[in-house]
């Protein structure tokens, strides 16, 4: 049997700085597929308490990571130039 995970609340809480740095730092950002202003809504919205918005924001941070880890040290500029060639 599984068991529900406190995403929202850890976001708001011991992941908030986590969550913000990721979802609004450079590597999304780099990307040019996000609207930065929408990521910062999403990310606010979510923090202050208007919205739960844990399962974007999780996705969010997966891609995040997958572009940092399995991208390899490329900048996003360059793992986006890898994913279009490859």
């Amino acid at each position: 049997m599984g068991f529900a995970v406190p995403l929202a609340k850890w976001f708001r809480g011991p992941l908030r700085e986590p969550v913000r740095k990721a979802v609004l730092g450079p590597v999304l950002a780099e990307t040019g597929w996000f609207n930065e202003a929408y990521l910062r809504r999403l990310v606010d919205d979510h923090q202050s308490g208007v919205r739960d918005y844990s399962t974007p924001l999780w996705a969010l941070l997966m891609f995040e990571s997958f572009l940092r880890n399995v991208m390899g040290a490329q900048t996003a500029t360059g793992a986006r130039a890898t994913a279009v060639a490859g």
